[in-house]
């Protein structure tokens, strides 16, 4: 899964934005509660694509501040519809600092955290 994640600060006098690109493989256990509920629970693992920060109306890649993975917790809930056509929402919480011990972001600690949103549809039968 690509995952767009990032945020926006404000701060006294600094104002920026932090854009990062991870592939994210969940391996979640599903339980279903009927056929058409069912609840996930389990790790997510990151890698890091791109880390870019906009300060100033500047761009500058900060890639080398992040640590290449990316550790998670997540759960959330599915809803397949007969037409085999699902829905599905997920909480992410950070587990791992994202951030390096020796980049530019000193000894800060940073978690991504964040909420997928995503639709399904089945091309052939499950059988």
């Amino acid at each position: 899964m690509y995952s767009l994640q990032g945020s926006e600060y404000d701060i006294p006098s600094v104002e920026g934005k932090l854009s990062l690109a991870y592939v994210n493989v969940p391996v979640l256990l599903r339980y279903s509660i009927n056929d058409l509920l069912s609840l996930h629970v389990g790790p997510q693992f990151g890698f890091l694509m791109n880390a870019e920060e906009e300060f100033d109306g500047d761009t500058a890649d900060v890639k080398d501040d992040f640590k290449s993975s990316d550790i998670s917790g997540a759960f959330g809930i599915e809803v397949d519809l007969p037409m085999k056509i699902g829905f599905g929402a997920r909480y992410v919480l950070g587990l791992s600092n994202a951030l390096t011990d020796d980049g530019s972001f000193g000894n800060a600690e940073l978690k991504n955290s964040t909420i997928q949103v995503y639709a399904k549809f089945q091309l052939k039968s499950a059988n």
